[in-house]
């Protein structure tokens, strides 16, 4: 009776044995660099390996190493778009391997400002090493920041409510001389005017630095502003108020 033939379960594919820190894909600065730390010391041979290695592509190993385990590494390059970066960080992978098959690593630190050890890393032993490793991985696997919230909606200028916070944009008209009112033992410049859009006119007080650099016909949006009374004929009347920003459009 033949003996049953068993399959080959195929090897799988062990992952690279060096440890990169830091996100690449959301690297957008130009020349990044980096730091490679051997996992022992490197011979003059392998040295001169490892720069065959980059040799002809865009990364350049530095001449002086700063000791027999540690070099810098950086790359003259600069990149338009997401797709690009992305291609240049798989030909860095690829190299790295090849270096990795050369002299193996132990870690390749990323130079993005996402981690600070305090101090060189040349000063630091193994377990120094594990430590900082270890803070950078999960400095680096921290959730991206919550979107910025959308801009409040607009609200057109002839619907504006007493007693409330709006943003509206429009032009500015009409605007009357520079006053200045006594506050807090200074005297702050206050310019009066209306602000047009499609929908009509609402009067306008711009205090301050806003007072100094608001133009008739000048194009702005205020985003937050109060609407209160106006002091003389209690119509309604916008202001950025405290928490209030003023953005020229034109």
């Amino acid at each position: 009776m033949a003996a049953k033939k068993t399959a080959k379960r195929p090897a799988s594919r062990r992952s690279t044995a060096f440890l990169r820190v830091g996100d690449a894909s959301t690297y957008e600065g130009d020349n990044p660099w980096w730091t490679l730390r051997f996992a022992a010391p490197v011979s003059a041979p392998q040295q001169q390996a490892l720069t065959a290695v980059f040799a002809g592509s865009e990364l350049h190993l530095a001449d002086r190493w700063e000791n027999d385990r540690q070099v810098q590494l950086d790359a003259d390059v600069a990149c338009d778009s997401e797709g690009e970066w992305r291609a240049f960080y798989r030909r860095v992978d690829a190299r790295l391997a090849k270096a990795h098959a050369a002299c193996p690593l132990s870690v390749v630190f990323l130079q993005e400002g996402q981690f600070v050890t305090g101090q060189p890393l040349l000063a630091l032993d193994d377990d120094e090493l594990r430590a900082v490793v270890a803070d950078a991985k999960r400095e680096v696997s921290r959730p991206a920041p919550p979107p910025e919230p959308p801009p409040p909606p607009l609200s057109p200028v002839a619907s504006v409510a007493l007693n409330s916070a709006v943003t509206v944009e429009g032009t500015v008209e009409g605007l009357g001389k520079t006053r200045y009112v006594r506050k807090r033992d200074e005297s702050i410049p206050v310019r009066e005017g209306v602000l047009r859009d499609a929908s009509g006119t609402l009067g306008v007080t711009f205090w301050d630095d806003d007072a100094r650099e608001i133009e008739d016909g000048m194009r702005i949006r205020i985003e937050n502003g109060w609407v209160g009374a106006h002091y003389n004929t209690q119509a309604p009347n916008l202001s950025r108020g405290k928490a209030g920003t003023l953005v020229r459009l034109s």
